[in-house]
């Protein structure tokens, strides 16, 4: 289906002076997405002078707002091409191509139902979903030297920290990951502090020979996740299974007082509450909680986006035993109107987690409050549309790899998929969705909704990843 019309219609390129006095909006929407005005198709283009994603990612992307597109110039390299400027108005069409086994006349967000049930019946979503599936266990398996790096001084300083606290405290730092739906359900402080060892010699000791495994890293990841929502969780007073409001208000304090004689900036509430402003679940999926219930159910295994993580290991040759399990945890259904109106994967809902991952992992690096999560918009030029302009390209370098990590963790083993996970995303690199969005219930589902979130995620796990080249569905 041909979502756009009158493409060939374009105006003269656009002076630099024009991009400028662009409203803020427009002038985001300009390094979001790219029209290419010799086609019928939206590409994706470099989202920063970082190379968020390399090249163009050719993609139907639905919006309202005013699209332009930056052309290459051919013979130069990727970090340090001119940009032509265009300005084509582009008239959007209404998705169309609705799976008939949904019946969309429905239009009640009480119909709910499993998001899952909709790659049975479209052949794309199903092909989306296998994608970004593919694309982020394979980073887990293949990590590049950046998120190598990164994983490996965020293990070490995990490590000490859980080393300052008490027995007691350890457990509970541990519940999620010891319990019923974590990646070491029944295991122990021990095995949680052998697996730590494990990453950060994988980074420190790379010529040593080390067995560190895709669980391994995503045990890490898991934790620092954990670490997120337990700040998150206490200070909105939601009691967390395995642990009671005392237990985590004790948890939080006495690993307060371990980060600060670590030298970290702990968080704070002021710093909690503003992240939570800016990517915090009820600001990128406005309608969640009307648009999804958690049914009570047996929890059954799963791995990867609708279940396509045993496909992809095996594609990818891991052998058995180096394999990311899969794990439990109650399947969430989602309006049945938005399920069908919604080419991308649905999982859970748009996510919180991203947030919740990389404030972490950032504190866990040694960053001021002013620079974690949300230091790229803090640092952001309003005057110019590259948000990474005062950004080091060291510090460019190790935020595209948290990023990928943290989304391809979420995404690699099916907690949330790519359309969920990208708001987040965007805004940790100084990229701001809720400046195009036309209304404040709107989310990423309305941009990148249909193909595009699988292609932009993807694009940089493959850039984040050791392996050049892997197979991704056409």
């Amino acid at each position: 289906m041909n979502v756009f019309k009158g493409m060939n219609a374009v105006r003269p390129a656009a002076s630099v002076d024009d991009f400028h006095r662009a409203p803020d909006a427009n002038r985001l929407a300009i390094v979001l997405v790219s029209a290419q005005a010799s086609t019928n198709e939206l590409s994706i283009g470099d989202l920063s002078e970082g190379n968020f994603v390399a090249g163009a990612i050719k993609s139907k992307v639905m919006t309202d707002a005013t699209l332009c597109s930056f052309r290459q110039e051919e013979g130069e390299s990727n970090g340090n091409f001119r940009r032509k400027l265009q300005l084509p108005c582009l008239l959007l069409e209404t998705l169309e191509n609705i799976p008939r086994q949904f019946n969309t006349a429905d239009t009640s967000l009480s119909v709910l139902i499993d998001p899952a049930l909709r790659s049975m019946s479209c052949a794309k979503t199903a092909e989306l979903a296998f994608s970004q599936t593919l694309a982020a266990r394979t980073l887990l398996y293949n990590p590049g030297h950046a998120l190598k790096n990164e994983l490996g001084e965020a293990a070490a300083t995990l490590y000490h920290l859980i080393q300052d606290l008490s027995p007691e405290h350890q457990l509970a730092l541990g519940a999620r990951l010891f319990g019923r739906e974590g990646l070491l359900s029944g295991e122990s402080v021990e095995v949680l502090l052998a697996t730590l060892v494990r990453v950060l010699g994988d980074h420190r000791l790379p010529n040593t020979p080390n067995t560190v495994t895709g669980l391994d890293r995503a045990v890490v990841i898991a934790l620092m996740g954990d670490i997120g929502a337990l700040y998150v969780d206490t200070l909105e007073k939601s009691v967390v299974e395995g642990r009671s409001q005392l237990q985590s208000d004790t948890l939080l304090e006495n690993l307060c007082s371990a980060m600060v004689m670590r030298g970290l900036s702990a968080p704070t509430d002021s710093v909690i509450r503003n992240i939570q402003k800016a990517a915090g679940s009820s600001v990128v999926g406005p309608l969640k909680k009307a648009e999804r219930y958690r049914p009570p159910a047996e929890l059954s295994p799963r791995a990867g986006i609708h279940n396509t993580g045993e496909k992809t290991d095996q594609l990818l040759r891991v052998a058995q035993n180096q394999r990311i399990p899969g794990v439990k945890w109650d399947v969430a259904h989602v309006s049945k109107c938005r399920v069908a109106t919604t080419t991308e994967p649905l999982v859970g809902h748009m996510s919180g987690s991203p947030a919740e991952i990389l404030h972490i992992w950032d504190m866990l690096r040694g960053d001021t409050h002013e620079m974690q999560f949300i230091g790229t918009l803090n640092k952001r030029d309003a005057s110019h549309w590259n948000p990474l302009i005062n950004v080091s390209l060291e510090r460019q370098d190790q935020q595209l790899a948290r990023v990928a990590g943290a989304a391809a963790f979420l995404v690699g083993l099916g907690y949330h998929s790519a359309v969920e996970v990208v708001e987040g995303a965007l805004l940790y690199m100084g990229q701001n969705l809720r400046q195009v969005l036309d209304t404040p219930t709107a989310d990423a589902g309305l941009l990148f909704g249909d193909g595009a979130a699988t292609d932009l995620m993807s694009e940089l796990f493959k850039d984040q990843s050791a392996v050049s080249e892997f197979s991704r569905l056409k």
